[in-house]
């Protein structure tokens, strides 16, 4: 969808920009940008992308974010990636990394004979790592503050079990929605391993189109390229410090793990993190999986 901004008769902008979010910053942080591109007009977006994923976003200026609902419903296409054998509690690079006591063996015929029978509708709980609110309070606010908490999957749910020092142990039921799969595409299989993953997070600047940013006035312009040089340096300390971070971790690093990259078109609500644990878990039972790059290519209108 390509960006358009409009101005009315007394120079408010409207309309909705297309943006490309860089690995390494927030949907919030994308917002706070252009609200400073566009002071005193509203701005809002369709649905947030995780801090390490990249790929479209819409952020809705002035009068056009009542249309935020309705354009939050659309379907959406995503490019990822999953290594295997990997376990973290937010899913992705950025908790605390371990690997799979038993890590089975894996081939190419595997991952597309399993990716093929996977169901195109099913019940996705939401990952613990999600701003999804329990009563009251976000999961991730939750998961941070309980140092003593594990998910319990039992059938086909799972339950937080947080323990307190003063009520003692107590569970909270994690949501859960039907999402769809309307199309799935195997794109690759390999090995790889934990440096080379963690090296592959990187900036990318191009956050606007040529085209978008012809239709930014010369204040506007200088400012996008002001914020642009923070967010870059913002997020490369951010993931500098990841880097660091999982590079020091007491863990063979080199180590070979499996690897795969899917293409797919889902539904709203689709998290795609939960997927790569819930195929992980349908290759076999209790096997574990994380998303080392998401991106989303597409939203379908």
């Amino acid at each position: 969808m390509n960006s358009t901004i409009r101005r009315d008769e007394f120079g408010r902008v409207f309309g909705i920009l297309t943006v490309h979010k860089p690995v390494g910053v927030t949907t919030h942080d994308l917002v706070n940008i252009f609200k400073k591109i566009f002071p005193n007009q509203k701005i809002g977006h369709t649905g947030t992308l995780d801090p390490l994923a990249e790929g479209i976003v819409l952020l809705l200026l002035g009068k056009s974010t009542r249309l935020s609902s309705e354009l939050s419903k659309k379907n959406k296409t995503y490019e990822f990636g999953i290594a295997f054998g990997i376990e973290s509690p937010t899913l992705d690079l950025e908790g605390r990394i371990s690997f799979c006591a038993e890590d089975p063996k894996l081939d190419e015929a595997t991952v597309k004979e399993k990716l093929e029978l996977f169901p195109s509708m099913y019940t996705q709980t939401v990952p613990l790592f999600s701003s999804i609110k329990v009563n009251g309070n976000k999961l991730y606010k939750l998961a941070r503050i309980s140092k003593n908490c594990v998910i319990v999957r039992k059938n086909s749910f799972e339950t937080l079990r947080i323990f307190d020092k003063n009520e003692g142990y107590r569970e909270i039921n994690l949501p859960s929605r039907t999402v769809q799969i309307f199309n799935k595409e195997f794109l690759s299989f390999g090995q790889t391993n934990l440096r080379k993953l963690v090296n592959s997070l990187t900036f990318s600047e191009k956050i606007l189109d040529d085209e978008t940013i012809d239709q930014l006035n010369e204040r506007e312009k200088q400012e996008f390229y002001n914020q642009i040089t923070y967010l870059r340096n913002h997020a490369e300390k951010k993931l500098e410090s990841l880097k660091t971070a999982l590079l020091n971790l007491k863990l063979d690093i080199d180590r070979q793990v499996y690897t795969t990259h899917l293409r797919a078109e889902v539904s709203s609500g689709f998290y795609v993190r939960k997927f790569a644990e819930d195929f992980a878990e349908s290759i076999q039972p209790g096997y574990k999986s994380i998303t080392f790059s998401i991106k989303r290519l597409n939203i379908i209108f």
